[in-house]
């Protein structure tokens, strides 16, 4: 199944959403001096339309769900990572303020202002990962005091947690939707076929839509991909494209 990513105001190469793919956290080398200079001036301009204000609740779980996913996959001191995405933030903010004057830091049902820290959020969760480690110290409070952490010696493999990362991200926001929304989230089928993955795809992205995640969402099939078939099959497979629009 191939996402589409929505249309946004802000370069959304990693965002804490359904529209996040693999290939989205790829761990490359990292960008430093004048590469990040020469990245920032390649990303696309911010486009100051006007949009829906996102539900509270249903942004605050797509932020939540990601952080918690990263803790448990255990790559990072939390500490490390909350003063890097400080960091970023306080970094990134000026920059993006200048293109986009009416976003108001701290507003999470601001689209504009969730397109800018979900973009902070992954980028810090991907320069993370490129540096991941299996052992290490973390703390727990403001005392100082710290924990010894041990990753799953299962994913010791840096390259393996961008996957897993969006696999139990998307696992954990489908099982919150199915618990909020019961008569409309899809359950998963035992033996999917494609006009079932269209069906329960459909579904999901219509509650991302009544959430104003976007203003409108259209799945349909695409011919000639390998889809969620094995490769002995993958000739025969259909492909899934999700289209949206976020600007209202």
């Amino acid at each position: 199944m191939t996402v589409m990513q929505p249309l946004a105001p802000f370069p959304t190469q990693l965002r804490a959403s359904a529209a996040v793919t693999s290939s989205d956290l790829a761990l490359g080398p990292a960008i430093s001096g004048i590469g990040e200079t020469i990245e920032r001036r390649l990303r696309p301009v911010p486009k100051n339309l006007p949009r829906r204000r996102m539900d509270l609740d249903f942004a605050v779980l797509l932020m939540r769900t990601s952080y918690q996913v990263a803790d448990d996959l255990d790559f990072t001191p939390m500490n490390d990572f909350q003063r890097d995405f400080f960091l970023l933030r306080q970094d990134e903010w000026d920059v993006y303020r200048e293109m986009m004057p009416s976003t108001k830091q701290g507003d999470l049902s601001d689209p504009s202002y969730f397109d800018f820290i979900s973009f902070c959020q992954y980028a810090t969760i991907s320069n993370s990962m490129r540096s991941g480690r299996t052992l290490f110290n973390e703390l727990i409070d403001a005392n100082g005091t710290a924990v010894v952490i041990s990753r799953n010696p299962a994913i010791a493999d840096n390259k393996e947690l961008p996957a897993l990362q969006l696999q139990r991200v998307g696992d954990s926001i489908l099982n919150a939707l199915a618990d909020k929304y019961p008569s409309l989230a899809p359950p998963v089928p035992r033996n999917p076929t494609a006009a079932l993955v269209q069906e329960g795809v459909s579904k999901i992205a219509f509650i991302f839509e009544i959430n104003d995640y976007f203003l409108t969402s259209r799945v349909k099939l695409l011919s000639g991909a390998r889809g969620i078939l094995p490769p002995d099959r993958a000739r025969k497979s259909k492909k899934h494209s999700v289209t949206s629009r976020r600007a209202a």
